[in-house]
């Protein structure tokens, strides 16, 4: 594991070509550093289940460290080799099998198996199917937060060409709705909203999504007297499309559909949420007293002005 710490793999770029088509394009230096890459990556996810597993799953959290690593391509590339080379193996999961068919995109068909090989993760297939699945949501957790959020119109998307990011923003935004409903189903016990509600939701969709879906249901229900000022005001400041029917149609499928005094709640515990990750920000970037202390004194600036110019002065 040392040598992850010294090598940046995630700056080498997954070569998925054939050594073949790699000699004849002149790229022979690219496909040898992108296979030792993926060998380290599999040794790497080796030592990582070894090292977590219970005896009855992995710790939650497992596949994280490694992505950060080597970069999710990287990662979804050799996880999905193993399992492919393992198509025989029915301990994988159907998604599992599914989601490498996918993310191995025909890499199958060009690079030979037996240079694939080289680069199969050597562990029990139950411990690697249950990597798998860690690895596919925190893939898919990364994905999500890399999606921007479109501020734009349907139609200005279709006049400036730019539907398909409207169309993954719109995916996101419903799926983000659907995850604070569950979350504050999760977290409140019947009398109170537990400040817990908002961290996973925030952690996969990020403070600026989870605050434009708050927004436009609060836009939405404005008229609900359950709504404080201070979050009326708050979401007026987000702008959501709706002046044509088909946006105004559109914004209802992110409309959060639970009680709405508890999405208020919800949307006061992510406001403090954002105003302690900012003062968090801003604690890291102020420099300690300590290092205050250990910079050398300032001299007092000496008079430069010429002997001369003095005496002329006088």
């Amino acid at each position: 594991m040392e040598e992850n710490k010294t090598t940046d793999w995630k700056s080498i770029p997954v070569y998925k070509d054939s050594p073949a088509a790699a000699r004849e394009k002149n790229e022979l230096d690219a496909y040898r550093a992108s296979s030792a890459a993926n060998r380290a990556c599999a040794k790497a996810i080796k030592e990582t289940i070894n090292e977590n597993w219970t005896g009855s799953g992995l710790k939650e959290g497992c596949a994280q460290p490694v992505m950060e690593v080597f970069g999710a391509d990287r990662l979804a590339f050799v996880l999905a080799n193993t399992v492919d080379l393992r198509a025989y193996d029915t301990r994988f999961s159907k998604q599992n099998r599914e989601w490498a068919q996918m993310a191995l995109a025909g890499a199958d068909a060009v690079i030979p198996e037996d240079k694939r090989v080289g680069w199969e993760i050597d562990i029990h297939t139950t411990m690697l199917n249950d990597f798998t699945e860690q690895a596919r949501e925190a893939i898919e957790n990364l994905n999500t937060l890399e999606t921007p959020v479109y501020y734009e119109s349907f139609q200005y998307a279709t006049e400036n060409e730019e539907t398909l990011p409207y169309w993954e923003s719109y995916s996101c935004n419903r799926d983000c709705r659907h995850a604070i409903e569950e979350a504050i189903a999760d977290h409140f016990d019947g009398y109170r909203l537990s400040e817990k509600a908002t961290g996973s939701v925030l952690q996969k969709y990020g403070e600026e999504r989870t605050m434009y879906v708050l927004a436009n249901t609060i836009q939405l229900l404005r008229d609900d007297e359950r709504f404080s000022r201070q979050n009326i005001q708050l979401a007026d400041t987000i702008p959501v499309p709706h002046a044509t029917e088909q946006d105004a149609s559109l914004r209802r499928d992110f409309l959060i559909r639970s009680h709405p005094g508890l999405i208020n709640l919800f949307t006061q515990i992510t406001r403090k949420e954002a105003q302690r990750a900012k003062a968090a920000s801003k604690a890291q970037d102020r420099p300690s007293i300590l290092a205050e202390l250990e910079k050398p004194l300032a001299h007092p600036q000496k008079d430069k002005q010429p002997k001369q110019a003095k005496e002329q002065e006088r």
